[in-house]
């Protein structure tokens, strides 16, 4: 059993490094990968640690990178990276947590103001930017208030941050989409970058972008140095799996799955548990997991 897309304290996790190996340890994963948003920091406190006190499979250095394709936000997984590579050049691309964050509430607040959404006037002197997403803090407030559903489709708030973040903060046709593509590196940074740290090109949760999943999925395989597609997904039903698995055998593309495990704050979400409560079975990545070996532990 395998998880290649996991995320820490060091992103937008609630787990720290410890814990996760401990948890993977617990369901007997063979091997996981931790992909952090934007960062391999994680892997920086890894190499203090003695892996084996905590997990006995192998770990293939990983990374998840925000990046844009025909004005839609997405990410991209580099597994196989070299962590201290992707550490030394993500700075020159991406602004510091802070300042990104301060920028996305200034936009959607403007958006929010324009709409005239309702907001409690002293909720802006609460936010902290190095906890939380502007987006996660604008949306609990505009969920506080009914009248708010009006701009919503059948006048239903989003069930979570989630939704309301790829289906409107990420999505163009939205009317609360925020524009940050002139601060996220494009689509062709992101993939040198990648490439140029040894490291494998993957495509995740392609469902996600909805009605526009197949859309993004087609251009990313027709037009870029694509290596693989997460064919095994939290929510994908065994329908896409199927539909994602016979896409990679066409296109001569590599196959992985992960949970994106965020820990609480997507509490349906378990380490390395699919849909049905199914595992993601270590054979999918066979036959490039035996030609990679930039693991943990050395």
């Amino acid at each position: 059993m395998i998880d290649l897309h996991i995320h820490t304290n060091h992103s937008d996790g609630s787990d720290d490094v410890i814990s996760i190996l401990k948890k993977a340890e617990a369901k007997k994963l063979k091997v996981i990968s931790i992909t952090d948003h934007d960062t391999c920091s994680a892997y920086q406190e890894l190499e203090q640690l003695n892996v084996r006190e905590f997990f006995n499979g192998n770990i293939i250095i990983g990374v998840e990178l925000k990046t844009h394709i025909n004005g839609y936000k997405i990410e991209l997984l580099g597994l196989n990276v070299d962590y201290k590579y992707i550490n030394n050049e993500v700075n020159k691309y991406y602004l510091p947590q802070k300042e990104k964050r301060k920028i996305e509430k200034e936009r959607l607040l403007k958006i929010c103001n324009d709409l005239g959404v309702k907001l409690d006037t002293v909720f802006n002197d609460e936010y902290n930017p190095y906890e939380e997403y502007a987006g996660s803090y604008i949306y609990k407030h505009i969920i506080k208030h009914e009248e708010n559903k009006r701009f919503f489709k059948n006048r239903q708030f989003p069930e979570c941050f989630y939704n309301f973040y790829r289906e409107h903060l990420s999505n163009p046709d939205s009317v609360f989409y925020v524009d940050l593509l002139d601060i996220i590196p494009d689509i062709n940074t992101i993939i040198k970058l990648i490439k140029e740290s040894g490291g494998l090109v993957f495509i995740p949760h392609p469902f996600i972008y909805k009605e526009n999943s197949m859309n993004i999925l087609k251009s990313l395989i027709n037009n870029y140095k694509i290596d693989g597609i997460e064919c095994y997904y939290h929510n994908h039903t065994d329908e896409e799996i199927a539909f994602l698995v016979n896409l990679c055998q066409k296109n001569n593309l590599l196959v992985s799955g992960g949970s994106d495990y965020h820990g609480i704050s997507r509490p349906n979400v378990k380490l390395g548990v699919i849909q049905k409560n199914k595992s993601i079975p270590f054979e999918i990545i066979q036959n490039w997991y035996d030609k990679n070996k930039i693991l943990f532990p050395k």
